[in-house]
């Protein structure tokens, strides 16, 4: 079948699943991104629809088909030689393979991965995103607080509102677990104000909720 006859059949569904997806009709949007990677003729459509894929996957707890289609949508990026959009799929295997199946092993790969992706001049904001990711899984807060001060650096730097507001609410988690609560509800002050300013999407106000004394 030729190239163009593909990408003509596969568009439609594509577009499908991207719609379903905004709307959170998840098994909709599984099914529809599912046939639209089938058919998907180029690497920026499969990548597009590998990534919306596993969005909805996740969404539904089908957590190994996630991963799964997370890991082709990171493929697709790096046959696209788009470093970026293949560190920032890496951060979130690595963030999934740790906090959502507990293998740490695999989360230190993906992590060690998107380091070497972001090394280059063009990887600011993302090196922001990985330092982020380090901070989110260190278990000691001695180590989070410098790797989610970083994550800030990079932030404002890049003026990258979403990184800000959860790098400042990392921030503020660490600084409280060492015992410097002032500083701490500072931090998470700063991103509530990032926050509800618009620095940051409703998916970052949600996540940065301020502790209340004694809890």
């Amino acid at each position: 079948m030729p190239a163009w006859t593909v990408a003509t059949i596969a568009a439609p569904s594509l577009v499908r699943g991207r719609a379903a997806l905004a709307a959170g009709r998840w098994e909709e949007a599984v099914h529809d991104l599912t046939e639209a990677l089938g058919r998907a003729s180029s690497a920026p459509d499969q990548a597009d629809a590998a990534v919306g894929l596993s969005d909805a996957l996740w969404w539904l707890g089908q957590v190994d088909e996630a991963l799964a289609a997370r890991e082709h949508a990171y493929a697709a990026w790096r046959r696209l030689g788009d470093d970026i959009a293949a560190a920032h799929a890496a951060v979130w295997l690595a963030r999934e393979y740790a906090e959502a199946i507990g293998n740490q092993v695999a989360s230190a790969g993906w992590l060690a991965r998107t380091e070497t992706l972001v090394a280059g001049p063009s990887g600011s904001n993302a090196v922001g995103w990985v330092a982020l990711t380090r901070a989110a899984l260190a278990p000691d807060p001695a180590v989070q607080e410098p790797a989610a001060r970083e994550a800030v650096a990079y932030a404002r730097a890049g003026r990258d509102g979403d990184l800000e507001v959860l790098a400042l609410a990392r921030l503020g988690l660490a600084t409280v677990s060492v015992g410097r609560i002032d500083d701490g509800l500072q931090c998470f002050d700063e991103a509530m104000a990032a926050a509800t300013g618009g620095g940051g999407p409703a998916h970052a106000r949600a996540a940065v909720l301020r502790p209340r004394p004694g809890h």
